[in-house]
């Protein structure tokens, strides 16, 4: 019976049957997978000790990572970013081994660690805040500043306590600022933004505390103290500088630096305060009134679903206009959105252009909500949002369509990313979609029929052309560019700095001067007009989900400072649109026992749970060194009107039109950031230096400076081509015959920096209308001379 099995005794065969009987009947044994892993420890201690320098992670100071285990057990470990790739890891663990000797683990056992060791990559990014970038920028400065420093003399000790306090000061303003500057009122003047936003100078931009300005972020005065520490180092007697000349240029740098770092702390406290006014509005809005949001999209390429390579250059961009308009219903406390988007197959992106969108879009909403009465604007601070003449412009809209405008607020430049962009995404995606399906995209008719086959959720588009038969002409507001909040009433536009912080400033109707033709129109093309949607609905949802239903969450907000988490991602979308950001150390999120920790502390302690430090009455601020701008000053975040540039030298205008001409005739185009980079160190024959710090620009300067240049000697060279005759004679007595007129100086600039460069053979014209040849003879010697 057991024979094909394997041969068994009498004795197995009765124990068996003895088990059965008792037991129960038995069961294979199974055996589970078992990997064996070979790895010599000793190599790869080797490739950990390599592997674990700081120079390749960095670490984050919010966001969690989850490890798990094959048991199934689970890991959670802050998050931390890896600065360099895999690979490139790995290549140089390679030849540093080579250098050593060592005999190294095979690569992909290599690969296989550090994916066991997860980490986050670490990306480029395109198309960062400017303010942010320059704030980044500023520390990188101040770590140079350092290390140039420590090669001078400085304690290394001094060094590396610095560097630890930029860091957590960036670290500081990427996260944990932001959150504080949430705060309505706070006895920080750092954080406290109706101090940082008064204007000292004018009464109707002032708004007063209710509180006492009595303590400091320990955060923002080691920031403080780390950049004083600097300014004060590079004047220290005890470093080795090469020469006046070199702390001059650090002193010139530090400051630079500390300027880019303040500016970007006081966006950051802007943005805050201006995002209120979306929270605001939001909050009060009825069923008869509306939110508008306003935003241009980038330019869309045209798509071919077949594309012969010669079709892949010279594509015109269609103009979009994406606006989202927000309501309340009647019932509940739900919100509906829509967006409108208007297709334009060539448009000048200015403010008669958006101008025309609006009044078409409050004119198609009057007709489908005839109930809505009024609308508050929202756009970011582009030229064509931010225009002296839209916003006289919009009134007379609302007195015309039926909808009267009571509010025109503005972001913070720059940090407007809102609920247009948004929206624009999924618009993409079925424009793709669409063309991915066998359809070209080629005109504002193509966009128009894809987003109708292919509808958006909550979205509805229109083909249009700007008329532009109609005029308006306004008076201009002084110093325009200052205001960013417009509140219209009967008696004219009050006009505001920032948003609730002083009464404002009325400017009367009469003194705008607002004169017109009429209203200005869009005119729609024939059956392609807006086709019907259904609105989108969302709750408006401040604190995220209850406490009991944390646990199923699988959405946090990623804003520093928001402790919030949802089910879906459509809530945490929403939420961050709209909700607002709600601080985990509010006290509505404290236990009984925190509170009266925190009393406590306020009562007796003289450091608050938050980190700030509370100052005797007796103690004064430390002294800042020369040239640092004192912080607590009310109003120390305001922005700077636009205008009033500095006006060049005419030695840095020879200079720059010089290398201009340079990169023309030769084809290698100077870089702006090079050009900036060479006015501080180029010398003239005695040594000296030829631009003093006063004359340094900087390579949004210089790059602007090209730019003007750029169309004039365009429209020159056209003017000389049509001007040199076809032979070759009368082409060289035409040049002989301008090069008469060179200028002596413009004609030296350029030979200088012909021999910088190396440059051999150049045709150099001055200017863009004499034009000058080296003769045979001077060309033979210069070439057997090379």
């Amino acid at each position: 019976m057991h024979a094909h099995f394997e041969k068994l005794s009498d004795r197995q065969i009765k124990k068996a049957r003895a088990h059965a009987k008792t037991i129960g009947a038995g069961l294979v044994l199974e055996k589970g997978p078992f990997h064996r892993t070979r790895i010599d420890l000793m190599r790869l201690n080797h490739f950990l000790s390599f592997a674990d320098q700081p120079y390749f992670y960095q670490d984050v100071s919010y966001g969690t990572r989850t490890l798990k285990l094959d048991s199934g057990e689970q890991l959670i470990m802050p998050n931390v970013v890896r600065t360099v790739a895999r690979s490139t890891m790995i290549a140089q663990y390679f030849r540093h081994c080579h250098e050593e000797g060592f005999e190294p683990l095979g690569r992909s056992t290599l690969f296989q660690i550090l994916k066991v060791r997860e980490a986050s990559q670490r990306k480029s990014l395109q198309g960062l805040d400017n303010i942010a970038a320059s704030g980044a920028d500023g520390f990188d400065a101040f770590n140079k500043i350092v290390d140039d420093l420590e090669q001078s003399g400085s304690r290394p000790e001094w060094c590396e306590a610095t560097r630890k306090e930029l860091k957590e000061g960036k670290r500081y303003l990427k996260t944990e600022y932001r959150a504080h500057c949430r705060e309505n009122e706070s006895p920080c003047p750092d954080h406290c933004r109706r101090y940082a936003l008064s204007d000292p100078q004018s009464s109707d931009f002032q708004a007063s505390c209710n509180h006492e300005h009595c303590t400091q972020c320990h955060q923002c005065e080691t920031l403080k103290n780390a950049m004083m520490s600097i300014l004060s180092e590079i004047e220290s007697p005890e470093i080795s500088l090469y020469g006046n000349e070199q702390k001059e240029d650090l002193l010139y740098d530090a400051k630079q630096a500390q300027d880019m770092v303040l500016q970007w702390k006081a966006h950051i406290l802007r943005a805050e305060n201006q995002d209120q006014a979306k929270q605001n509005v939001l909050k009060s809005l009825q069923s008869d009134s509306i939110l508008v949001l306003m935003d241009w999209a980038m330019k869309f390429n045209q798509m071919r679903y077949r594309e012969k390579q010669a079709e892949w250059y010279g594509k015109r961009g269609i103009s979009w206009h994406v606006s989202c308009i927000i309501s309340k219903p009647e019932e509940g406390h739900d919100l509906e959105i829509v967006s409108y988007v208007h297709l334009l197959n060539s448009c000048a992106q200015d403010w008669y252009a958006v101008c025309a969108i609006l009044t078409h879009l409050l004119t198609t909403v009057k007709a489908v909500r005839p109930y809505v009465n009024t609308a508050y604007l929202r756009s970011d601070g582009a030229g064509c949002y931010h225009n002296n003449n839209l916003i006289a412009a919009v009134s007379d809209i609302g007195k015309q369509v039926g909808i009267r405008v009571l509010r025109y607020d503005f972001s913070e430049p720059q940090f407007g990313k809102d609920v247009c962009d948004r929206i624009i995404s999924p618009l993409k995606g079925a424009l793709r979609r669409y063309c991915d399906e066998g359809h070209d995209i080629l005109t504002a008719s193509d966009m128009y029929q894809a987003l109708q086959a292919r509808q958006v959720k909550g979205t509805t588009a229109v083909v249009c052309e700007i008329d532009r038969s109609q005029s308006i002409k306004v008076d201009r507001i002084s110093n325009f560019s200052a205001f960013h909040n417009f509140s219209y009433g009967a008696d004219g536009v009050r006009i505001s700095k920032a948003y609730e912080i002083g009464p404002g400033k009325l400017i009367p109707w009469s003194q705008l001067n607002v004169q017109g033709q009429g209203l200005i129109y869009v005119n729609e093309v024939s059956e392609q007009g807006f086709f019907a949607v259904t609105p989108r609905r969302m709750k408006l949802s401040v604190g995220g989900i209850q406490d009991s239903e944390k646990e199923a969450a699988l959405f946090e907000c990623k804003e520093p400072g928001c402790s919030s988490v949802f089910t879906t991602f459509d809530e945490l979308q929403d939420h961050i649109h709209f909700g607002g950001h709600v601080s985990s150390l509010r006290e509505n999120h404290e236990s009984v026992y925190d509170r009266l920790r925190r009393d406590w502390a306020l009562k007796f302690s003289t450091m608050s749970i938050d980190s700030r430090q509370k100052l005797p009455p007796s103690e004064q601020p430390p002294k800042s060194p020369s040239g640092v701008c004192k912080f607590e000053a009310s109003g120390w975040t305001l922005q700077k009107p636009r205008g009033g540039g500095t006006r060049f030298s005419e030695k840095v205008k020879s200079y720059l039109t010089a290398r201009f001409d340079v990169g023309t005739q030769t084809g290698r185009k100077s870089d702006p950031s090079q050009v900036a980079t060479d006015m501080r160190t180029t010398r003239n024959a005695d040594g000296s230096r030829k631009f003093s710090r006063d004359e340094w620009l900087t390579k949004g300067q210089v790059q602007s400076f090209f730019s003007r240049l750029s169309p004039i000697s365009r429209k020159r060279g056209v003017t000389r081509a049509e001007n040199v005759e076809s032979d070759d004679e009368g082409d060289l007595l035409l040049h002989e015959e301008m090069a008469c007129l060179i200028d002596e100086h413009r004609d030296k600039e350029v030979e200088d920096i012909f021999k910088e460069m190396g440059v051999m053979h150049p045709i150099m014209y001055d200017g863009y209308d004499n034009v000058s040849r080296p003769n045979k003879k001077d060309s033979q010697n210069s070439t057997s001379k090379h």
